[in-house]
């Protein structure tokens, strides 16, 4: 009770963000700070019923899609597939939606990524083997479909797949974000009115090929929706 009277005043009216806090600052958001929460429950491939790693799933409208239409291989990893599925879900309705029929790794796969910030480089080097194993027989499976884009909806793991060297993989392939892919595929949004926007640019920003800025603002399309400005400050997540 007495911690809430002392925070009151700070909760009420929160002090800038610039510049180091005070430690009484700190300790009050820290306490006053909620656990993640409204977590799904299922991950995004139990919700699609696909876990089973002995298929590849290829996901894509039969309605809309032949042999010949323009696929790729979305490597949505463990953020996006177990911990904030509604990511990987989101992902691969845009990707229906544009059109393309999506190619999915078999199974649930780390890229390696957190265990090398760890340190465990063996462990690291191990997965990136055999993802890679695991990828070339996918290509190998799949070669009468012709991917040419490796779409990720993650920084970190984009950081990571960078050293997977995908273009040997399958051939002539780039890695890119999804934001980016539906920037170039046209998607814009339409009357959003009444709510205006920030944008976060990670540390591990997945937007290489193009100023990420720019792809938000052209996403949202600026000249009917308003301008996003960009928060130039880091989240604290580490990854």
């Amino acid at each position: 009770r007495l911690l809430k009277g002392l925070a009151r005043a700070q909760t009420r009216h929160p002090p800038a963000t610039t510049g180091r806090p005070v430690i009484r600052e700190q300790v009050v958001h820290f306490i006053n700070k909620k656990m993640p929460g409204g977590l799904p429950k299922k991950t995004a491939r139990a919700l699609l019923d696909i876990e089973n790693s002995a298929y590849v799933p290829v996901i894509r409208n039969p309605t809309g899609t032949t042999t010949e239409t323009e696929a790729v291989f979305y490597f949505p990893g463990c953020g996006s597939e177990r911990l904030f599925s509604q990511v990987g879900l989101a992902t691969q309705a845009m990707l229906w939606h544009v059109g393309v029929q999506t190619v999915l790794p078999p199974g649930y796969l780390c890229c390696g990524y957190p265990q090398r910030g760890a340190g465990q480089f063996d462990r690291a080097e191990k997965i990136t083997t055999d993802n890679r194993v695991l990828f070339h027989r996918v290509a190998n499976t799949l070669n009468y479909l012709d991917i040419r884009t490796v779409v990720v909806s993650c920084g970190t793991c984009y950081d990571q797949l960078q050293s997977y060297k995908f273009e040997e993989i399958f051939p002539g392939s780039r890695i890119i974000d999804i934001h980016e892919y539906l920037m170039e595929k046209g998607v814009r949004l339409e009357d959003v009115t009444g709510v205006r926007y920030m944008y976060h640019d990670p540390c591990h920003s997945p937007m290489k090929r193009h100023d990420p800025l720019q792809v938000v603002n052209t996403l949202m399309n600026e000249a009917r929706n308003g301008r996003i400005e960009k928060n130039e400050r880091c989240c604290g997540e580490s990854g």
